[in-house]
């Protein structure tokens, strides 16, 4: 479908932002009247010039067009075309540098955003509603999913997807939640140790597809809030790590055999996590908020046995970690300030690394915090504080959140 005159005036103007006499507001209502009246809001196109599709998306309430990325093409034609994404002559992208550079970049501001006006200010949720609709944020959601060995696996809906084309249309799909509802998870059990059967959660393409996008907009945000001493399920982090930080706590030297170690364990801790903790406290637009209370109401099949989802978030699913990681993030902090009450000291939890003959040399305080996704461990000096002053602290976080201690395993 070519575009008329008037099409080509007002995008090439707006493109590159000419009409410099026509004052701001004026300008911005002259462009989106026109847009309004002809274009589809917020609709992506292919702007054929040169021997070239360049992508354009229009995004009204911005009020400008940008250039997202450059496609090379064979074709002499050089009409204008009106395209959508998702359709075959779009391709595949072959080259994600850089696509990832552009993510990561937004990322990282998104992360700044959140750090200068708090996890639900307004900046950060228009900047979110942004990305959302962004080719790049959609692409690289939908790769991740794609490259993920579970790709070939399917859920509820017996859906599997083979090919570029199909993976395209998804990419169009991903644009408009206003009636989203997600299906229930398919649930499996797999072994984990002492004979015991862990449950997992499968989500259908879509819904992995959606997950994957909303994570790409809010865990930059859970990252930038998220406790030091926190090393599982997050970037850059692994088991390996803690360990290490947990052998430099208990290194043996004198006085060492005298640190108490607490070892807490949370029952049920996915299973049991408050729903309207999460849709309270979760770094997510509120426009999209909808979107996060379906995941967590939308229940399990279990052997054609549909259960519904009161509490907990599923295992299995592409976001879940993040909003597990969320729901404990503070813990560490929590634990320090357990004991301001008989202490003054303002390095009480604080590592320092010193030298001593030329040596390095661990100095401990008197409380240290190791987490590992709902595992933790906290070593202090005595049995007292353990007891009257870091567990209680702990019980009553947990406690506002919906999960609590086993008292057998801790």
């Amino acid at each position: 479908m070519p575009f008329s005159n008037v099409w080509d005036n007002a995008v090439i103007n707006l493109y590159n932002n000419k009409n410099g006499n026509m004052g701001s507001v004026k300008r911005r209502h002259y462009y989106k009247n026109i847009f309004n009246e002809n274009i589809v809001k917020g609709r992506p196109y292919l702007w054929k010039n040169n021997n070239r599709l360049n992508l354009v998306m229009l995004d009204i309430r911005l009020n400008k067009v940008r250039r997202v990325r450059n496609f090379s093409t064979t074709s002499k034609s050089s009409d204008w075309v009106l395209k959508q994404v998702g359709e075959t002559s779009f391709g595949w992208p072959k080259r994600w540098n850089s696509i990832e550079d552009r993510v990561f970049d937004k990322q990282c501001r998104l992360s700044k955003l959140a750090v200068d006006n708090g996890l639900k200010g307004l900046p950060v949720q228009n900047y979110q509603n942004f990305l959302i609709a962004s080719l790049d944020f959609r692409l690289i959601a939908i790769r991740k999913v794609r490259g993920n060995k579970g790709s070939k696996t399917a859920g509820v809906d017996h859906v599997i997807l083979t090919n570029d084309e199909e993976w395209l249309n998804l990419v169009e799909e991903l644009r408009n939640f206003k009636n989203y509802k997600s299906k229930p998870v398919r649930r499996l059990y797999i072994p984990k140790k002492h004979d015991k059967m862990r449950p997992l959660g499968i989500p259908t393409i879509f819904d992995r597809a959606v997950q994957s996008l909303f994570k790409l907009v809010t865990e930059p945000i859970t990252e930038a809030f998220a406790d030091p001493n926190s090393y599982g399920f997050r970037k850059n982090r692994n088991a390996h790590q803690a360990l290490a930080k947990l052998r430099a706590i208990l290194v043996s030297k004198p006085g060492a055999e005298n640190i108490v170690i607490l070892n807490l364990d949370i029952k049920g801790f996915f299973d049991n996590i408050k729903h309207e903790w999460i849709l309270e406290n979760y770094p997510i637009s509120v426009k999209y908020k909808h979107v996060l209370h379906s995941w967590l109401i939308s229940g399990v099949l279990t052997n054609y046995n549909l259960e519904t989802t009161n509490s907990g978030v599923p295992q299995g699913g592409i976001i879940s970690p993040v909003i597990s990681n969320f729901v404990l993030d503070g813990l560490e902090k929590c634990v320090e300030g357990s004991i301001a009450k008989i202490t003054k000291s303002k390095s009480r939890v604080k590592e320092y690394y010193g030298t001593k003959s030329g040596k390095p040399v661990v100095k401990r305080f008197n409380i240290q915090f190791v987490r590992y996704a709902d595992d933790f461990v906290i070593t202090c000096r005595s049995i007292y504080i353990a007891k009257d002053y870091i567990k209680p602290a702990v019980v009553t976080f947990l406690k506002e959140r919906g999960v609590w201690l086993s008292e057998e395993k801790s």
